[in-house]
């Protein structure tokens, strides 16, 4: 599925509620920083500092993909990524934080998803 080029995760997403869902999951992820970054590398919400992290090259893969230290899942999963979730942090490894992040990419994907089905639909009427 290609998105029109005005489609950007900045435009879909609203920032509140992209917010609550990371506040929800904050809990969970000890030892994780974890961030919602559009196509430009911005950070539109995240857990932990992101300023300093070099996320310019994330979208080079469809797949969740480890590239200096970051991991990366594409937003959403199938299609053309507007957006990813990114990770970082030494609980990666860790069963716990490592499923919650998993479960906060499957959160987010139908989270986004539903927001660029809600913008094609109001475009169109």
């Amino acid at each position: 599925m290609t998105h029109p080029p005005e489609t950007t995760l900045r435009r879909v997403v609203a920032r509140r509620e992209a917010t609550a869902i990371f506040d929800a999951f904050a809990p969970l992820l000890e030892g994780v920083d974890a961030a919602l970054v559009g196509i430009d590398a911005r950070v539109l919400v995240g857990l932990g500092e992101w300023e300093s992290v070099p996320l310019a090259d994330a979208f080079q893969s469809t797949d969740a993909a480890l590239r200096a230290g970051v991991q990366v899942f594409p937003l959403p999963a199938t299609g053309e990524p507007i957006g990813a979730l990114v990770a970082r942090g030494s609980a990666l490894s860790d069963p716990h934080p490592a499923g919650a992040l998993h479960a906060l990419h499957r959160a987010l994907d139908l989270f986004v998803g539903q927001a660029i089905e809600k913008r094609a639909i109001a475009q169109e009427t």
